[in-house]
C-alpha cells in the first residue's frame, strides 16, 4: 500500500509525520522496491542513492526538516560557556576539560556540555561516567537523539559492548525509526556472547527494507555462525553479497562458512572473488596477500564478519 502524498504530508503535525509513510513510487530508483517508507527513511535513502533527487517533491524535504530538525547548533550564551571546556579539551587536558564541562552544564543545563564532557570522560577510558553524560546530554534535548545515537558509535568503536548497549537501547527509544542503530546494537549485543538477541536487533534492522540491509545481513550471519548455525548464516552472507555487490567481507564470511559445511570447492571461488574486489581485504586480515591454502581448499581461517 502507497504512502501519504507530498499534499497530505503537508497537512501533517510533527508528530503525524514521524508515523507517517510516504509514497516514494516516483523517485526511486529502478532497483528499489518499496512503493513507501517511513519519512526518517527519506533521509536515510539519501545515504545510500535509492533516490533520485531532482525528483523528490520540496513538500517531502520541508516536511523531514518539520519533523526531524538538523542537530541542535549550541546558543551563544551556550558556547560562550563552554569556551574554556573546549580549549582545554583540544589541549589533551582531558581532566581539566571534563571538570569545566561538568560546570557549564549544572549552571546552564546545558546538552552539549553534557556531550562535552562524556567527550573528555571517554578519552580518558572511564566509559560507565561518559555513558552517563550522553544519557544525561539526551534527558536535556530530546529532540536531537542524532547526537545521542553518534555517541553510543564512539562506545561501541571502542569496543565498550555493554555500555553501547544499553545506550543504544535508550537511543532507540528515543528515536525508533534509524536503521543502523538497530545494526549496531546488534554488534553491541554480539559483542557482548548475546547472539540470539543480536539475530532479533538484526532482524529489526531488516525490516527497514534497503535501508542498511547489507550491515545487517553481514551481522546476523556472523551472530548465527557463532551458534554454529552455519547453513543459515551461509545464506545471510549470500544475501548480503546480493545486496551490496563486491563486499568483500560479505563474500569472504560466505567462503567461511561453506568451507566450514565441507564445501572447500565452491569456498575456494568466493575467497578469490572476495581478493578480487578488494586487493587489499586479505592484507588488513592476514598481513599479506590471500593465502595459499585459503584459495586452494579454505583451511583454518578466522571468521570476520
Amino acid at each position: 500500500m502507497a504512502g501519504s502524498s507530498a499534499e497530505e504530508l503537508g497537512r501533517m503535525g510533527v508528530e503525524e509525520l514521524r508515523r507517517a509513510d510516504v509514497d516514494v513510487r516516483g523517485f526511486r530508483k529502478d532497483w528499489v522496491t518499496n512503493e513507501s517508507v517511513p519519512l526518517i527513511g527519506i533521509r536515510e535513502g539519501f545515504r545510500f542513492s535509492l533516490w533520485h533527487r531532482e525528483k523528490i517533491p520540496p513538500e517531502i524535504i520541508e516536511a523531514l526538516h518539520r519533523a526531524y530538525p538538523k542537530e541542535s547548533v549550541p546558543g551563544r550564551e551556550e558556547r560562550r560557556a563552554m569556551v574554556p571546556a573546549y580549549s582545554l579539551f583540544v589541549q589533551g587536558r582531558y581532566e581539566e576539560a571534563a571538570a569545566e564541562y561538568g560546570r557549564a552544564a549544572d549552571s546552564g543545563g546545558y546538552a552539549a556540555a553534557s556531550y562535552g564532557r562524556g567527550d573528555a570522560l571517554l578519552e580518558m577510558g572511564r566509559y560507565e561516567e561518559a555513558a552517563r553524560c550522553y544519557e544525561e546530554g539526551l534527558a536535556r534535548d530530546r529532540n536531537h537523539p542524532a547526537v545521542f545515537l553518534a555517541r553510543c558509535k564512539a562506545l561501541l568503536d571502542r569496543g565498550r559492548h555493554a555500555e553501547a548497549a544499553r545506550c543504544y537501547g535508550i537511543g532507540i527509544r528515543a528515536d525508533p525509526t534509524v536503521p543502523l542503530a538497530y545494526v549496531y546494537m546488534g554488534d553491541a549485543l554480539a559483542g557482548l556472547g548475546r547472539y540470539a538477541e543480536a539475530v532479533g536487533s538484526y532482524d529489526e534492522a531488516l525490516e527497514f527494507g534497503e535501508l542498511a540491509e547489507a550491515e545487517a545481513l553481514r551481522g546476523k550471519a556472523a551472530a548465527l555462525a557463532r551458534q554454529g548455525m552455519r547453513a543459515e548464516a551461509e545464506g545471510c552472507y549470500a544475501a548480503a553479497a546480493a545486496a551490496d555487490p563486491g563486499d568483500a567481507r560479505a563474500l569472504y564470511g560466505r567462503a567461511c562458512m561453506l568451507r566450514e559445511t565441507g564445501r572447500g570447492g565452491e569456498a575456494a571461488g568466493f575467497y578469490e572473488e572476495a581478493a578480487r574486489s578488494d586487493p587489499g581485504f586479505f592484507r588488513a586480515l592476514y598481513g599479506k596477500g590471500i593465502p595459499g591454502d585459503l584459495a586452494r581448499t579454505g583451511a583454518q581461517g578466522r571468521l570476520k564478519s
